[in-house]
This record gives structure tokens, sequence and C-alpha cells, in this order.
């Protein structure tokens, strides 16, 4: 798929799948995807920037959260990539995790 040029939908799906294996309860796995979204992303990609929020937020919800009902609280990040389009700075993505 890289060799293809999808190398950030690559990452992306990587990172979402780990997602959901920790919200299936599937640490290790979890861990596995992330590792792999890192190896797949470069570090300017929105959902590189979000996989050490990602792992906190896995951490914080496995300690501390971990027997508060989720409409309790909500814990996630996000990030904001910017870019300049003729001279001026605009919005150009936004990605962001959560839970909560």
């Amino acid at each position: 798929m890289t060799q293809a040029g999808f190398r950030k939908t690559l990452g992306y799906e990587w990172f979402w799948l780990g997602y959901y294996y920790f919200r299936d309860g599937k640490t290790e796995l979890g861990n596995e995807a992330y590792e792999k979204a890192v190896e797949v992303l470069c570090p300017s990609d929105a959902y590189y920037s979000l996989i050490p929020y990602a792992r906190d937020m896995e951490r914080i919800l496995a300690g501390e959260y971990k027997d508060i009902r989720p409409q309790m609280y909500e814990i996630g990040a996000s990030a904001h990539e910017y870019r300049y389009d003729n001279g001026s700075l605009r919005m150009w993505n936004y990605e962001a995790i959560g839970k909560g």
C-alpha cells in the first residue's frame, strides 16, 4: 500500500485499529498497531503527533479513570495543521481522539 502512494492512509488505519483495540481491552495489540503507525507515518503527519497522547490517554483510562463511568469525564487530544496559502495562515487539517 505504501508503494502505491497510500502511506498516510495506511498509517491512519493502523492508528484507528490501535484505538479500537484499546476499546476492546486488547492493550498489547493496540500498542502494536500504534507502533506500525509510527513506522508508516512521518513526524509531520497529524496522527503521528497524536500517538504519544493516545498512549497517555490509554494509560490514564486504565488507571485513575478505570472505575469511573464515561459520562463523568472527557479525555482526549487533538492535532491542528496550518499552512500558508497565498500569504495567509489557514487551518488545513484537524484530527482528534477522545473518550468520555
